[in-house]
């Protein structure tokens, strides 16, 4: 009998190996607002391709918004993230909570450079060396 020379195929990557960038979790040290319901926002992780963040405004999936970050240094950024994921934490009786993942959107020239600030001012809060 012959023994098959084909590789069998790798298996699919699961969980965070699936992201296109990979995520520097902030846990809160990083926050924002977004804009239209002026809600504050609590990021957990943030990544070049977008953000987990806990909120009380009710998140819909495949909604766009745009929201000011608020780096402990520097000045604010401005981006624009649509909801990927979204759950409600909260249970019926509590003040709402919710927990969402974002994608950012690259809507002009001046949006993945500022993501780019974002991210280096994130990396050196965390003490991450520089470039």
């Amino acid at each position: 009998m012959r023994e098959s020379t084909t590789a069998s195929p790798a298996p699919a990557p699961t969980g965070a190996e699936r992201r296109r960038t990979p995520r520097l979790q902030v846990d809160g040290l990083l926050a924002g607002f977004l804009t239209t319901f002026k809600a504050r926002i609590d990021v957990r992780d943030l990544s070049f391709g977008g953000f987990a963040a806990e909120t009380e405004a009710v998140l819909e999936r495949g909604q766009t918004y745009d929201i000011t970050f608020l780096p402990p240094i520097g000045e604010n950024v401005l981006l624009k993230a649509r909801v990927v994921y979204c759950r409600r934490l909260s249970e019926p009786g509590e003040p709402t909570r919710f927990f969402g993942g974002f994608e950012f959107l690259h809507t002009n020239a001046v949006s993945r450079p500022a993501v780019t600030r974002l991210m280096n001012r994130v990396a050196a809060m965390l003490g991450f060396p520089g470039n």
